[in-house]
């Protein structure tokens, strides 16, 4: 009984830190005052081709601890501008492209909060 108990309380712990990091995410990515969406296409495009360009990425060297955030931050950038390229909303396409690429990248338990904050920034004005 206390053991279910105590596996209970650190489901319900667990789901309140949950949402609230979702909500300072949320607040985090709604209350920007962005770039216009062709800009930001711009701009999301000079980010990834200078990933793309960074030789621990383009050479795929996996054991350099730089290469999984290079792939996790690209699979982020390329989600987002997929999602202002077919019309959503910056706000909306940094959202699913986090969702995205969490999907995507989800068993490195690392979380895309640097990643959110970098974008909000980069695409703010």
């Amino acid at each position: 009984m206390k053991k279910k108990f105590l596996t209970m309380m650190l489901f319900f712990a667990f789901l309140f830190a949950g949402v609230q990091n979702a909500s300072a995410q949320d607040g985090l990515v709604v209350n920007a005052n962005y770039v216009s969406p062709a800009e930001a296409t711009v701009l999301l495009a000079s980010e990834i081709e200078s990933i793309e360009e960074n030789p621990i990425y383009f050479q795929e060297q996996e054991s350099h601890p730089l290469y999984p955030v290079l792939v996790r931050k690209i699979s982020f950038y390329v989600a987002v501008s997929e999602g202002i390229i077919i019309g959503n909303t910056i706000p909306i396409s940094i959202t699913e492209g986090a969702i995205e690429a969490n999907d995507i990248q989800d068993e490195s338990g690392e979380t895309f909060e640097p990643y959110l904050q970098e974008i909000v920034t980069l695409l703010s004005q």
